[in-house]
C-alpha cells in the first residue's frame, strides 16, 4: 500500500512561553493516538512548535485505511433466546446495532463462556477523508493551561489562530476549526519574510522555512542561541554563566533568535552578583557574562527575533532598561545596609505567616528551637544554627527583596555577611530555602541543612495543623515541593536525624496555634508518600517501596537503603531473593493471627534442628539489624537463615500438644519475623 506524508501547521497569535512544549507534546500524543485509532499507523510523528506555530510532520501515512474484518461480542449465550428458542430483546437488539440478522450471529468461546458475536467489515477510506474529521477533533482536544475565544467565540485555542496550512501527499487536506479553513499556504518570519507560500511537502516547508527566517525545531534554535551565546560571549572577553532554562524560555519566544550584546555600567557590580544576575534574567531575558576567575563582568547578552539593519539599537533599548533596573537594585542595597540585617527582625512581629498560625517572628521562634534540636544530628554548630534559624526571614522586609521576591534568602546571607555576622551564619541563611525546585542544590553546610529542615517542617506542621492539606493540584503552600526537600535532604546522607520524632517535636511547638490529636501521624503519612514517590522515581517498584517503608521512616536515608538492596536482591539475585523470601513465609505461615510471643526460653529447646535454627538466628541478628551496615549484608543475613528455617520445619513440629513447648516455639519464629520485619514487611513484596 501507497503512503503519504503529511504537514500540519496552525499559525497563530503569539504562544506564551510556558505553553508551547506542553502544546507540542499534546498534538503529538494525540495525532499518535488518533491516526492509531483510525487505521492510519504513521512511520514516525514530528511535533514542533514557535511561538507563532505548531508544526506537525507526520512521514509514512497509508495513503488508505486497510480494510478489517472484526469480531464484536455481545451478550452471553445464555441471555439471546427465550425457552421457547425465540432470539430474545438483548439478541436481536445487538443484532441490529451491527447491522445483521440474529439468524446471523455467531457462538464465541471468550473464556467466560460462550458469548454472541457479530462479524462485520471495515472498509478502509481513503487518508484524506478520515484525516478531514479527525485533524479537528484533534486540535479540539488539546488542553491548555490557559486558553482563549474570540471572535463570536471562536475557539477555545491557547490563541487565536490566523491559518491553518494542511497538506497530505501534496494535496490540501479541507476542514475547518475555530472558524478558519485550512489551505495549503504558510508564512515565514512575521518581519522579515511574511508573505505567503504554498506548501507542498514536509522537505520543501522545512526548507523555505529556513530561508525565511524561520526555525521550526525548538532543539535547533536552543544550538542557534547556545552557539551565539558562546560568540557574543568571546567578544566581551568572557563567558556566558550556563543557564539551561534560559536558553530553553528564549528558544520559546523566538523563531530566529539572533544575539544582541550589551553593557552596563562598573558601578554596579558594588551589588552583590546575584542581584545583577537576577535583574538582567528576570526582566529581559538577559544572559550574564563573567570572566575566568568567574568574576561578574558589566556585560550581558540578549536574543532578539529579527535581524536588525543596527543591532545597536536593540541593545541601546536593553541598556537603557537594564539601567533603570540596576539602579533600583542598587538603591536598595544601599538602603538596606543602612542597619544590621538583625535590626530586620522586630518587623517580623507585623509581617502575616498565616492568619491561624501567626507572624513570621513566632515561626522564627519554632525555627529556632527545631533548628537547636536538629544541629547536633546533622553535626552542626549549635548556636550558629540557631542563629541563622533567628535571621533566616528578616530579609523579607527589607527593600531589595520586596522589590526581587525570587531573591529571598540569598540577600539575607549577604546582609548577614555585611553584618559581620560569621561566615557560617550567612551560608546557612542563604541555603536554607534550597530545594526551591526539583534539581536544585541541597543546603551544602550542616548548618544550612539544620534550619532548612526546621523551617520546612514547621511549614508542613503549620499548614496540615490548620486544615490545608493539599488535595489533587492544589498546593497553595507548596507543602509537596517543602516534604520533597526535607526527604531529599535526609536520604542523600546517613544522619543522626529521626524524622518521627522530629515531626513531634514541630508538632508540638504549634500546640498553642493548632488543635490536631493526629497531626504528626498526618506529617509522617505525607512525607512517607513523598518519600515513595522519590524511590518510583529512581525505579524502585511499588510493592518494594511499600514494604522497606513499612517499619517506618525515622531514618529517611537506611529506608532508601533498604529500599534499594531489596530491589537490587530481586532483581539481581534470584537465588538469594528467593532464599529471604522462602524463609520469611514459612516462618509467617504458621504464626497464629494476634499471636504476642514471650522471652524465648533457651532451655526448652531441644537439640537438633530447632536448637540449630535458634543459635543460628542469635549469632546473625546483630547482622540483621545494625543500621551502620550496608543494607544488602543484612539481607544477606536474614536469607542465610534458610537451610536452618528449612530443617527446622522438615523436623520440628512447631504445634506440639504441650502448650509450653508450643509458645515457646512460636515465641522463637515471633522473634525472627519481628526482625525480619524490621527491614521490610515481605508480606507486601509481590513474587513473580
Amino acid at each position: 500500500m501507497s503512503q503519504v506524508d503529511l504537514i500540519l501547521e496552525i499559525g497563530c497569535e503569539e504562544i506564551p512561553h510556558d505553553l508551547l512544549a506542553d502544546g507540542i507534546q499534546a498534538l503529538k500524543t494525540g495525532l499518535e493516538k488518533g491516526l492509531d485509532g483510525n487505521r492510519l499507523l504513521a512511520e514516525e510523528v514530528a511535533v514542533y512548535g514557535t511561538p507563532r506555530r505548531l508544526t506537525a510532520i507526520v512521514r509514512g501515512i497509508p495513503a488508505e485505511q486497510p480494510t478489517v474484518e472484526e469480531t464484536i461480542t455481545g451478550p452471553p449465550q445464555s441471555a439471546t433466546k427465550d425457552k421457547d428458542g425465540n432470539w430474545t430483546r438483548a439478541a436481536e437488539g445487538f443484532a441490529a446495532k451491527q447491522g445483521v440478522s440474529p439468524d446471523d450471529l455467531l457462538i464465541v468461546d471468550t473464556g467466560r463462556g460462550p458469548y454472541v458475536a457479530a462479524k462485520r467489515t471495515l472498509t478502509g477510506q481513503p487518508a484524506s477523508e478520515v484525516l478531514r474529521t479527525l485533524l479537528p477533533e484533534i486540535l479540539g482536544g488539546i488542553h491548555w493551561a490557559k486558553a482563549m475565544r474570540w471572535a463570536n467565540s471562536r475557539g477555545p485555542f491557547v490563541r487565536p489562530i490566523r491559518w491553518i496550512c494542511a497538506v497530505l501527499g501534496g494535496e490540501t487536506v479541507e476542514f475547518e476549526f475555530a472558524g478558519v479553513k485550512s489551505g495549503n499556504q504558510s508564512r515565514g518570519h512575521r518581519f522579515m519574510a511574511p508573505e505567503p507560500f504554498t506548501v507542498t511537502d514536509p522537505d520543501q516547508y522545512l526548507g523555505d522555512m529556513d530561508m525565511r527566517k524561520v526555525l521550526v525545531d525548538p532543539a535547533a534554535r536552543e544550538a542557534r542561541i547556545r552557539e551565539g551565546l558562546t560568540k557574543a560571549a568571546k567578544k566581551t572577553g568572557g563567558q556566558v554563566i550556563e543557564d539551561q532554562e534560559l536558553v530553553s524560555i528564549t528558544a520559546a519566544k523566538t523563531e530566529w533568535p539572533v544575539p544582541v550584546t550589551g553593557r552596563f555600567d562598573d558601578k554596579y557590580l558594588e551589588v552583590p552578583r546575584q542581584v545583577l544576575i537576577t535583574s538582567m534574567r528576570e526582566h529581559q531575558d538577559d544572559f550574564a557574562i563573567e570572566d575566568k576567575e568567574g568574576n561578574l563582568l558589566p556585560a550581558f547578552v540578549n536574543f532578539a527575533d529579527i535581524e536588525a539593519a543596527d543591532p545597536q539599537v536593540i541593545a541601546h533599548g536593553n541598556e537603557r532598561v537594564l539601567r533603570a533596573r540596576l539602579e533600583d537594585a542598587r538603591f536598595f542595597y544601599s538602603e538596606d545596609r543602612k542597619q544590621p540585617l538583625a535590626a530586620y527582625a522586630e518587623r517580623l512581629q507585623s509581617f502575616l505567616f498565616q492568619k491561624d498560625l501567626g507572624s513570621v517572628a513566632e515561626k522564627v521562634q519554632r525555627i529556632t528551637t527545631l533548628a537547636r534540636l536538629l544541629a547536633e544530628p546533622l553535626g552542626a554548630d549549635l548556636e550558629h544554627a540557631a542563629r541563622a534559624a533567628e535571621l533566616c526571614k528578616c530579609d523579607l522586609v527589607t527593600g531589595m527583596v520586596y522589590e526581587f521576591p525570587e531573591l529571598q534568602g540569598e540577600m539575607g546571607g549577604a546582609y548577614a555577611r555585611d553584618s559581620g555576622e560569621p561566615e557560617a551564619v550567612a551560608k546557612a541563611i542563604m541555603e536554607h530555602y534550597r530545594p526551591r525546585f526539583s534539581g536544585d542544590a541541597l543546603p551544602a553546610t550542616p548548618e544550612g541543612r539544620a534550619v532548612s529542615l526546621a523551617d520546612k517542617l514547621d511549614t508542613i506542621c503549620g499548614i496540615f495543623g490548620v486544615g490545608l492539606i493539599p488535595s489533587g493540584s492544589a498546593d497553595p503552600y507548596a507543602l509537596r515541593r517543602a516534604a520533597q526537600g526535607v526527604v531529599q535532604m535526609l536520604m542523600s546522607e546517613a544522619t543522626g536525624v529521626n524524622l518521627t520524632r522530629t515531626i513531634e517535636s514541630a508538632s508540638a511547638l504549634l500546640a498553642a496555634r493548632v488543635q490536631s490529636d493526629n497531626l504528626a501521624d498526618q506529617v509522617q503519612n505525607f512525607l512517607r508518600d513523598r518519600l515513595a514517590h522519590l524511590l518510583g522515581e529512581e525505579g524502585m517498584r511499588y510493592d518494594v517501596v511499600s514494604a522497606c517503608l513499612a517499619p517506618g521512616i525515622g531514618d529517611v536515608y537506611d529506608a532508601r537503603q533498604r529500599t534499594l538492596a531489596l530491589e537490587a536482591a530481586r532483581t539481581s539475585d534470584p537465588t538469594g531473593f528467593d532464599n529471604l523470601m522462602t524463609s520469611f513465609r514459612r516462618v509467617m505461615k504458621i504464626i497464629p493471627v494476634g499471636f504476642a510471643g514471650e522471652t524465648v526460653q533457651a532451655t526448652r529447646l531441644v537439640d537438633g534442628a530447632e536448637r540449630n535454627l535458634w543459635n543460628a538466628f542469635c549469632e546473625s541478628r546483630d547482622a540483621m539489624c545494625e543500621p551502620a551496615r550496608p543494607a544488602s549484608d543484612r539481607l544477606a543475613a536474614m536469607a542465610g537463615l534458610r537451610p536452618a528455617v528449612d530443617a527446622f520445619f522438615d523436623s520440628v513440629l512447631v504445634m506440639d500438644p504441650d502448650e509450653n513447648v508450643r509458645a515457646n516455639r512460636l515465641s522463637m519464629l515471633s522473634e525472627i519475623r519481628d526482625t525480619f520485619g524490621g527491614f521490610a514487611d515481605f508480606s507486601l513484596v509481590v513474587v513473580d
